[in-house]
């Protein structure tokens, strides 16, 4: 029976989901055994939006998607399992009620996800008719594999949470379930308390440490209130579909949040989680560690529910190969099924351009070729994958007591949870593997499956618990307990007879604590048959030095076999690679299987990677599998004296070693993994028998429609006996005009082995190669390549408004200037030899050098040099005496321009000026006028004040001298390069005072700025917008600020409120930044304003943040920026869409919001005006965006931030937009690109 449904719940949908699969298709001898066929889950969440999405879904070798009902019955057809959710979508306004935190305040949601407080008694009631619903609603729900509740549903917030009236009364029902009578507790807790009712949980973070008893308790009903209700959700899911899977997604944070891993895997049906560590292995290791021993200590399935699958604003970069590194740490640490996140990057919002296995325009990447392997990979070995436990000689109790314990007493949280990750990961390092446990687990079962337990500083621990650790040792095992552990009984009395004091000492490697009872950094009692061991050593909770890291790692495992004679699982030493770290290895058992996974964390292969395992008792052959790989390949297992070892040729990245005599064949094939058109290729088709019966069969193989897939060999096979090998030699033949394909998408190519003796059935392995042209030709330069077949990450990348990452286009290669660039060249092997030759087509004469040089090798890079004259759009043409490739660039002004101008350019100084630097700005994109550049990193006199900047004709220029950098005002053209002097001048009062930003504070409540065509003036008493004035002219004289929508009839204006509560002002000769915050509404219901204005000389950049400070939710119907715009000044308006459609008008002709609505202009005939762009716009703390499009009246003109929208405490909309005064109409509203470049 498949595992992933091995749940509390012994119900029919497990035999579902393993039946799913099976040896379809394959003919069956009646009175053989049949091969083993079940499904390995893998999927993406993000919904396939077209056809070829569909298409591309499916060819990615998925069988799981997240539940639709539009494509349900597509999912259906082909064979699909769902994963499921049940929300709160829909809940009637009278039915919702608020949680509250512990400081009174009342939110309607808890962080990004937690929307419906399920403690009420209103939603309870209304919840237990809505799931039964949904589900009947659901067409094809039986299908489900894995139902979740919301979506990573916990209180994630930095407050503590829910002490609203229905939590609190579960809170005093559950203390009376867990202690029966109010003596018994009052006993435990040394209180007085008259009844349960009496009860209330603690509030005041500062005094938490003096009610223990309480904290803990209540912390600890929060972690079983979520698994209980996610448990009793599943249980009307399963009103309707018994045997229903329930739970919901996890990812890694503190217990405070309410999340116990440990009682989440004891109440529900599986542990999923949501992990987000490309690149960081430790931590992702960690992680998945937690998850796994969670599920498997109350033997529940763990799975990777949403899954690290593209680029994010840390790791800008996911390669393919991160991936199936990803893959295979998962697979070792037991993972049921891997639903990656995500299909394509989020479009929007918070999330948008992160995460996408295919790009933003829903196309494939080689992250896409990386999962569809992986599926091809876990489909072969699912009846394997699906079973695997970790052996494990070392239990390391854990406990969210730990937490608790920290809050109350102010300390970091995290840091626990660091300390637990950091002692797992001294254990992985030293190849021994672990089991984590928590004190309730502990309470059920018998710890002797372990030789060893390690307790980690975990100050909460009960009599019984350690009673329980005590027997352990007594019976044989050794405890090992480090410093802190046991300072308290399980309700937080304190315990006076702890072995350890309070001071310590840092050596080399570890802080030491001090012992009571001996001296040295261990105390050793012993107990019975064994022993309890009192570690002086404090874990740390930070890993910053990798190298001090390291060492102690290797010192604690020193520790560990000296002191309990623990051994490592294996030994794994790769050819110069660091031993321990650069390769993650676990060994699995899966019935009478042996699984040993290798992943390598390093950019290169790990090569003759020596694997030792003690006590294996099968030398003889074992198979080593790779999941970017269809073939199989043999290793001799050599006896050693402790063992067997054997040696894997590489690990490029990751790699699975099969040691089993019982289980049954594997099919395996080889073949090159790039195939071109035109090509014949010869490749073999492998069958091991890893079973205990001789097998015959026959080899069939399959390929694209058009291609020619022949056996060139014998078809059957007879008599292969266990341990033996029998081998199909095969040929492909390419057709000539076969299409590229860089994915392995368009051109599987299956071997099917058809069993007629031994086993029955059938087995397949699936070969995914790429298609490339004959002659294939990367340009890059600066890094980055020019001719990019695959988008590795989308302009924009955000998780969050506050985490933001913008991704450049490939640059230009530079022009007027020699650049050097690089070709990477693939070819065909009968290209091998030849000469290629260059040639550059464009608006104007360019060359490339070398013209001519010969294919040695492929892949090779050749490093070329192109002279460019001017920007535009090129073409570089290769050709050798029969194929050729084009590729496509663009050139403009870039860094090698600029250095150029810098040597070539002349240039006047004005009398007395002594030239120190010059300086030189490019431009690109758009015009630049008063664009503040800054030129950092120069090494400037200690005096300052004679320092002035020109242009190259002697006029001085606008500039502002720091430390070690000058900011100027830079006027240039498109596409071209302005270069100016940094020169020390005779004196400092001959230093002229040019300013392109002027700034006057007429009386204490008016400031006025000026820049070249423009000035406003603000009220910085109320922090308000007076009036803005262009050539002259004043064209906002009306009211312009945030306009909250109450309802109909009310608003509030920015002229509602007391005036401001800060105010800042800093500026120079280039820039000015003024900032404000006041509050705009009724007292006791207003909202916190604050706005940042940026001023250049031609520009104006406005920063919003809209906040609810009380602590009550705010409902408004909208949230509106008015620009008191003078339509009598500026009568006409064009408006420009994000797909560059243009609308445009005269007054009083008005408009409405239009969507994606980016840019509008108000200016007369004559050109004078004020541009509006819009940037940014969301309700930052939840899923809203903005904006909501830009409406003109003859009375009105507003920007709509936001409509119908909920402020809870804390909540904030932030915004964005610029002003672009002009006195004549501008080509675009753009600022340009600027390449700086400095020299002596």
């Amino acid at each position: 029976m498949n595992s992933v449904m091995r749940t509390t719940h012994r119900h029919a949908a497990r035999a579902l989901l393993a039946a799913v699969l099976v040896a379809g298709g394959f003919a069956a001898a009646a009175d053989e055994r049949p091969v083993q066929r079940e499904p390995y889950l893998t999927g993406a969440w993000g919904r396939p939006a077209t056809e070829p999405e569909l298409a591309l879904y499916l060819k990615a070798g998925f069988n799981l998607i997240g539940y639709g009902k539009d494509y349900a019955e597509w999912a259906t057809t082909n064979n699909m399992r769902f994963i499921s959710s049940v929300s709160s979508w829909g809940m009637p306004r009278d039915v919702a009620s608020p949680f509250e935190a512990y400081d009174g305040s009342r939110s309607m949601s808890v962080g990004l996800f937690t929307h419906v407080n399920f403690n009420a008694p209103s939603v309870e009631a209304w919840w237990a008719t809505r799931v039964p619903d949904l589900v009947r609603d659901m067409p094809h729900a039986d299908r489900t594999a894995f139902w979740k509740v919301h979506n990573e549903f916990g209180y994630h917030d930095a407050k503590v949470w829910d002490y609203s009236p229905g939590s609190v009364a579960k809170y005093r029902q559950w203390l009376q379930s867990r202690y029966t009578t109010i003596a018994a507790m009052n006993q435990a807790w040394r209180t007085t308390f008259a009844d349960f009712a009496a009860i209330e949980p603690p509030r005041d973070t500062k005094t938490l440490s003096a009610a223990l008893p309480n904290w803990l308790e209540w912390r600890r009903f929060t972690c079983w209130n979520f698994g209980n209700y996610f448990k009793t959700t599943g249980d009307l899911i399963r009103q309707v579909l018994p045997g229903a899977a329930v739970a919901d997604n996890f990812y890694r944070t503190t217990s405070i949040d309410g999340w116990d891993v440990f009682e989440l895997a004891r109440q529900d049906d599986y542990m999923a989680y949501d992990l987000y560590a490309c690149g960081r292995w430790p931590e992702l290791s960690a992680a998945l560690d937690v998850g796994r021993c969670g599920a498997a200590a109350w033997d529940k399935p763990f799975l990777l529910m949403e899954y690290h699958a593209g680029p994010n604003h840390w790791a800008p970069v996911v390669r393919g190969r991160d991936l199936l590194i990803e893959a295979n740490l998962a697979l070792a640490r037991e993972s049921r099924a891997l639903m990656w996140y995500m299909w394509r990057p989020g479009g929007g919002g918070r999330e948008q351009g992160i995460h996408g296995m295919l790009d933003s325009q829903g196309r494939p990447t080689e992250r896409y070729t990386a999962v569809a392997k992986v599926s091809a990979f876990t489909d072969r070995l699912a009846p394997l994958l699906l079973r695997t436990r970790t052996p494990a000689d070392i239990g390391v109790l854990v406990s969210s007591d730990s937490v608790f314990y920290a809050y109350a007493n102010r300390k970091s949280t995290w840091a626990e949870l660091n300390r637990i990750d950091n002692l797992t990961l001294f254990l992985t390092a030293n190849r021994m593997q672990f089991a984590q446990i928590d004190p309730v687990w502990v309470a059920s079962h018998d710890l002797g499956r372990f030789k060893v337990v390690l307790v980690p500083s975990l100050p909460v621990l009960s009599d019984e618990l350690l009673a329980k650790l005590r027997a352990f040792a007594d019976a044989g095992g050794v405890v090992v307990l480090h410093p802190d552990s046991g300072l308290t009984d399980g309700v937080g009395q304190p315990r006076p007879d702890c072995p350890f004091g309070s001071e310590s000492q840092t050596t080399e490697l570890w802080t030491v604590r001090a012992l009571k009872t001996a001296s040295g950094e261990r105390a050793v009692e012993n107990v019975g048959k064994g022993k309890l061991i009192h570690c002086a050593w404090e874990i740390p909770s930070d890993r910053k030095d990798s190298e001090l890291f390291s060492r102690r790692a290797q010192a604690y495992g020193a520790f560990l076999t000296e002191t309990t004679g623990v051994q490592p699982t294996l030994d794994v030493v790769a050819a110069g690679a660091v031993p321990n770290t650069d390769i993650d290895a676990r060994l699995l058992r899966a019935d009478s299987a042996t699984l040993i996974f290798l992943t390598a964390f390093a950019d290169a292969p790990s090569r003759d990677v020596r694997v030792s395992i003690p006590g294996l008792k099968t030398p003889g052959p074992a198979w080593l599998l790779r999941p970017d790989s269809a073939g199989v390949t043999r290793l001799e297992v050599a006896a050693t004296q402790t063992g067997g070892e054997f040696v894997v040729p590489t690990v490029d990245p990751a790699a699975l070693v099969l040691i089993d005599n019982a289980w049954q064949p594997l099919v395996g094939f080889e073949a090159p993994g790039t195939f071109h058109p035109g090509q014949t290729v010869d490749g073999v088709v492998t069958v091991d028998n890893a079973g205990a019966e001789t097998v015959a069969g026959t080899v069939q193989l399959s390929g694209p429609a058009g291609w020619a897939c022949e056996l060139a060999g014998d078809a059957g096979f007879t008599n292969l006996a266990p341990g033996a090998r029998a081998s199909v030699p095969v040929r492909i033949r390419v057709p000539v005009d076969a299409a590229t394909d860089r994915f392995g998408i368009e051109y599987p190519v299956t071997a099917a082995v058809t069993f007629s003796a031994g086993r029955s059935g059938g087995l397949t392995a699936r070969h995914l190669p790429l298609v490339l042209p004959p002659l294939d030709v990367i340009l890059t330069y600066q890094d980055r390549i020019l001719n990019p077949w695959q988008e590795m990450q989308p302009e924009i990348m955000r998780w969050g408004w506050e985490n933001e990452l913008l991704t450049p286009p490939p640059p230009p290669l530079a022009i007027g200037a020699p650049t050097q660039a690089t070709l990477r060249v693939t070819a065909a092997p009968g290209q091998i030899g030849r000469e290629v030759v260059a040639v550059v087509d464009g608006p104007i004469a360019a060359v490339v050098t070398p013209e001519r040089f010969t294919l040695t090798t492929s892949p090779m890079e050749q490093v070329v040099t192109f002279q460019v004259p001017v920007a535009g759009a090129y073409r570089l043409q290769l050709r050798t005496q029969d194929v050729g490739c084009d590729v496509s660039f663009t050139a403009g002004v870039n860094t090698e321009t600029v250095h150029a101008a810098l040597s070539g350019v002349s240039v006047t100084l004005p009398t007395g000026w002594t030239a120190i630097a010059r300086l030189a700005a490019g431009v690109r994109a758009a015009v630049a006028a008063g664009t503040p550049v800054t030129f950092a990193d120069l090494k400037l006199p200690a005096d300052k004040s004679r320092l002035a900047v020109c242009d190259r004709d002697g006029k001085p220029v606008a500039a502002c001298v720091g430390g070690s950098s000058v900011t100027l005002a830079l006027d240039a053209a498109k596409d071209s390069v302005a270069v100016y002097t940094l020169a020390v001048v005779p004196a400092a009062d001959a230093v002229p005072k040019v300013q392109r930003v002027r700034t006057e504070q007429p009386d204490p409540a008016t400031m006025t700025v000026t820049g070249d065509t423009y000035a406003v003036s603000f009220d910085t008493a109320r922090g308000l917008v007076r009036s803005l004035d262009v050539g002259g002219r004043r064209v906002v004289p009306h009211r312009t600020g945030v306009v909250v929508k109450v309802g109909p009839n009310e608003e509030w204006g920015p002229e509602v409120g007391d005036g401001v509560e800060g105010l800042a002002a800093a500026g120079n000769a280039v820039q000015m930044t003024l900032e404000w915050t006041r509050l705009q509404g009724p007292d006791g219901k207003a909202l916190r304003i604050k706005e940042k204005w940026q001023l250049e000389s031609a520009r104006i950049a406005v920063v919003l943040t809209i906040s609810n400070p009380t602590k009550e939710p705010v409902e408004l119907a909208a949230l509106n920026y008015e620009l008191g715009i003078a339509l009598k000044e500026l009568s006409r308006w064009q408006s420009v869409l994000e797909k560059g459609v243009a609308e445009s008008g005269e007054a009083p002709t008005g408009f409405g919001p239009m969507a994606g609505q980016k840019t509008v202009d108000w200016h007369d005939e004559a050109g004078l005006g004020l541009g509006l762009v819009l940037g940014r716009c969301a309700l930052a703390t939840k899923f809203s965006t903005g904006y909501r499009g830009v409406r003109q009246t003859l009375g009105r003109t507003e920007i709509g931030l936001q409509r119908q929208v909920r402020l809870d405490p804390g909540d904030y909309v932030i915004a964005e937009f610029e002003l672009w005064p002009h006195t004549t109409l501008p080509e675009t509203l753009v600022n340009p690109v600027v390449v700086p470049a400095a020299a002596p």
